[in-house]
């Protein structure tokens, strides 16, 4: 039996990341469609700013990245 305000769908998964489901469920205790819904709340509920400058989206830095600079851009440009 269903939750009362929950809705049946079709969904395609990578395998690996179903198998990650189904073991996070089990360690819990919980449906595999339960532990989905929980996992996607907290995913959701998280605060994801999106900065930008003069316009453009900028895609936040990650700890200890290095910084690219224009001669690092210019390099990768002459690339073929």
């Amino acid at each position: 039996m269903r939750d009362a305000g929950s809705t049946r769908t079709t969904l395609d998964f990578d395998d690996d990341l179903l198998a990650a489901v189904k073991e996070f469920a089990t360690q819990r205790n919980q449906s595999a469609d339960k532990a989905i819904s929980h996992l996607l709340r907290i995913a959701l509920s998280q605060a994801h700013p999106v900065e930008t400058c003069n316009g453009i989206r900028l895609i936040p830095r990650t700890v200890n990245a290095p910084i690219t600079t224009m001669a690092e851009v210019n390099r990768l440009m002459e690339e073929p």
